[in-house]
């Protein structure tokens, strides 16, 4: 196939019975992003949902997937052609990461099933700045961290959440858009210049 799809559950994992958003990437041919429409099907036929990419090919789409079921992604790519595609297993048991962005403030949701775990651990960095360590009590199975954005650095921080046994099972990405602008001057050597003269830039 010309085309292919990426998917990437949020946090690492799908695990049955618990709602996850799956981000997803369609590549065409050159490698750059595509256009095109996709169809979650369950293994009985059934439309789970629909979606689309919004920019470059990239997009996402929440489902909640149910144990013992298998799930397969209809692509309909920007030539209206159909391939089929795999997306990642569904767990029985496991954790669910969700992070939800709501003006200053950042909520990361985890969610667990099948797991004894009575507590869970947030650790946040970037570039080896520990931006926060956190501990917090499942309740109903739901841990929850709330934290400002203006405690992270700009550029991309890592979300890791560990079990109690400090065991990684958790993982995304979150960028913070930089406040301070770059301030780029150029100059040159001359203001006119003959023809093959050289040219002495200074940025």
């Amino acid at each position: 196939a010309n085309y292919s799809v990426d998917f990437f559950p949020e946090g690492g994992n799908l695990v049955a019975g618990i709602n996850s958003k799956v981000a997803f990437k369609i590549t065409g041919a050159t490698g750059r992003g595509s256009d095109g429409r996709g169809f979650l099907l369950s293994d009985k036929g059934d439309t789970v949902t629909a979606f689309r990419p919004e920019k470059h090919g990239i997009g996402s789409f929440s489902f909640t997937p149910h144990e013992g079921t298998k799930y397969r992604v209809v692509l309909v790519d920007a030539d209206g052609k159909n391939s089929m595609h795999a997306i990642p297993d569904v767990h029985r048991d496991g954790y669910v990461m969700a992070l939800r962005d709501s003006a200053g403030l950042l909520k990361v949701v985890v969610r667990a099933k099948g797991v004894n775990d009575l507590q869970a651990y947030l650790f946040v960095h970037a570039r080896h700045i520990i931006a926060r360590t956190e501990r917090q009590s499942f309740k109903n199975n739901t841990a929850t961290f709330l934290l400002g954005k203006e405690d992270l650095p700009p550029g991309i921080s890592h979300f890791t959440v560990f079990n109690e046994e400090l065991k990684p099972v958790c993982e995304r990405l979150y960028f913070t858009t930089p406040d301070r602008k770059l301030d780029i001057s150029i100059a040159t050597n001359a203001k006119v210049y003959r023809y093959r003269q050289r040219v002495a830039v200074t940025l």
